[in-house]
């Protein structure tokens, strides 16, 4: 993980100096699609649909995505890997509506999990965590204005999905308050998945961490000014190298960029880092790190990669997390030695309401 201890800053420009290897070319890194799911209580018709993954529809997304600026968040999922596509297929049915959803709940309001709010009925309610509405008000009206981003440089919410929808937003009861690293109105999931005397359970975070492995939160002590960055030797017997990063996302990178940036500060507008709130972040590794340690609880991240390669997930594959335990998932996990993410369900507690809006 590249803290900011590692990045030089040019006191003639300002700009930050990330050293060579530190960057990790964005065109070569696989964009993970977000781990969602849908939660239902056995015995009971509510289904809660937990996050909608990526649209591929430029139409609908913020043009600072159609225009390419920001080359690692392109869309690359196809149609059939597409929510409403998977869910179709899933349930047999013709329609969303046909499903019976009770209501969908976003982890987050990126861009990567709001998915495509217009595939599902405005009336089902949506809802957000703590904060969020504080910009998902000011979106976007899709490609043809352009990326409105707050003062904290949020992604804009297309404001399409607003028109006669009521989106709230509310704490969580069964799971606390996730430490954000980049947005601080993060939900987690927890689910119990058997009912067993000591019940299974699998925590879904949708944002906490999800470019870190956490079985190795933290990467060996990095060499400042190094054509590449080293650990030390008395301690660790490993060079860093990207290409053994198995980290989603780099610590540092710019988001401008198709390529690797190696030979020239990055600009400190277009610097991005994937840890906004770095002591947040290191509180949610360790929380997330407890709960995985536990042998009845298995955590799955956003974008996880060790619960993919596991059980060999293709885009648009969908599996029943309940039997995780006789099936080894966990271990599988374990083995991969990448990284984590999962299904679950909650309650509301005290909330606020963005209205639904008309035109």
């Amino acid at each position: 993980m590249c803290f900011v201890t590692c990045v030089a800053v040019d006191p003639s420009t300002g700009t930050k100096h990330i050293p060579a290897s530190a960057r990790i070319d964005p065109s070569q890194l696989p964009f993970h699609p977000a781990q969602s799911g849908t939660a239902k209580e056995e015995g009971k018709p509510a289904k809660w649909r937990w996050d909608l993954g990526a649209c591929n529809n430029y139409d609908i997304l913020p043009a600072i995505f159609s225009s390419g600026s920001v080359k690692l968040l392109v869309p690359k999922l196809n149609d059939h890997g597409q929510l409403k596509n998977v869910l179709l297929k899933k349930f047999g049915v013709a329609t969303i509506d046909e499903i019976g959803l009770t209501g969908i709940i976003l982890s987050h309001a990126h861009f990567d999990h709001y998915g495509n709010l217009l595939d599902f009925l405005a009336s089902i309610p949506v809802f957000v965590g703590a904060g969020a509405l504080d910009w998902i008000g000011g979106g976007d009206e899709a490609a043809n204005r352009g990326a409105k981003r707050d003062e904290k440089g949020n992604e804009s919410f297309p404001s399409s999905f607003l028109k006669d929808r009521t989106i709230t937003e509310t704490n969580q009861v069964k799971a606390k308050a996730a430490h954000g690293d980049r947005v601080k109105e993060t939900k987690v999931m927890l689910a119990k998945t058997s009912h067993e005397p000591t019940p299974s359970l699998v925590l879904l975070s949708g944002v906490a961490a999800h470019q870190q492995a956490l079985y190795h939160p933290l990467s060996a002590p990095l060499e400042l000014g190094a054509e590449s960055l080293c650990s030390a030797r008395p301690h660790h017997d490993a060079v860093y190298r990207s290409e053994d990063d198995s980290r989603a996302t780099p610590g540092f990178f710019d988001h401008a960029s198709a390529d690797a940036i190696v030979d020239r500060p990055i600009p400190d507008e277009s610097a991005a880092c994937m840890q906004e709130f770095r002591d947040k972040a290191m509180r949610a590794l360790a929380a997330l790190s407890r709960l995985e340690a536990c042998h009845d609880v298995m955590v799955v991240l956003a974008h996880e990669l060790e619960f993919t390669h596991a059980l060999e997930l293709k885009e648009g594959d969908d599996v029943v997390v309940n039997d995780w335990r006789h099936r080894g998932w966990k271990e599988k996990k374990i083995k991969v030695r990448q990284r984590p993410a999962g299904v679950a369900v909650m309650q509301p507690s005290s909330s606020r309401t963005l209205p639904a809006t008309h035109e």
